[in-house]
């Protein structure tokens, strides 16, 4: 008997990734100030991280599978964006926890970390969609 797709174990995956990761970025942020480890891998982790919550809400078969990785990308970007117009600053947001969330400087090099990060979840994107193919092609039992 072949392994169906299953909304509800990706769903659950995905779900349980994203905890683990989170908790990896609060430890990261509470224990690590202004080393390698908070600057860097902490952006590299947030695109799996990102890619697990976006994959958990939405589990469906993608018909497209570079489009979300590709989607979280352009946002992390523009989140990037925000931080070099110092966005947190214009708003006037003083609640320390939002000015972690948001950003508060901007690092061109971050763009290469969030690129880094990205890579690895067009792996699951792949392997869906080619399961997705098989599935169509496969005769029915």
């Amino acid at each position: 008997m072949k392994a169906s797709y299953s909304p509800a174990r990706i769903r659950i995956s995905m779900g349980l990734a994203a905890c683990i990761l989170f908790g990896i970025e609060i430890t990261i942020a509470l224990t690590h100030h202004g080393d390698w480890i908070r600057n860097s891998l902490g952006d590299i982790l947030v695109m799996p991280l990102l890619y697990s919550i976006a994959r958990c809400m939405t589990p469906r078969k993608p018909q497209y599978g570079w489009m979300l990785p590709l989607g979280l990308l352009v946002f992390s970007f523009f989140v990037e964006g925000l931080q070099g117009i110092r966005i947190a600053d214009i708003l006037n947001i003083t609640n320390p926890i939002l000015r972690t969330i948001i950003g508060t400087t901007f690092v061109p090099t971050d763009f290469l970390y969030y690129t880094i990060g990205i890579l690895p979840t067009f792996i699951p994107e792949y392997f869906l969609r080619k399961k997705r193919q098989c599935e169509i092609v496969s005769p029915m039992e």
